[in-house]
């Protein structure tokens, strides 16, 4: 009875795995948004250098 109350108390419910899904997507589109500024610089120094 022991085991079968730890196993089923430290499982995930459906809410916690939403929750934590959720977070990836906000973490995952933060970094996006954090990298575009660097690229179009980046964008923009290549066309200098082109011209």
């Amino acid at each position: 009875m022991r085991v079968f109350l730890e196993n089923v108390m430290n499982f995930p419910t459906l809410g916690e795995a939403y929750r934590i899904a959720a977070l990836n997507i906000v973490t995952k589109h933060a970094n996006t948004l954090a990298r575009q500024p660097e690229s179009r610089v980046k964008n923009l120094i290549e066309q200098a250098e082109l011209n």
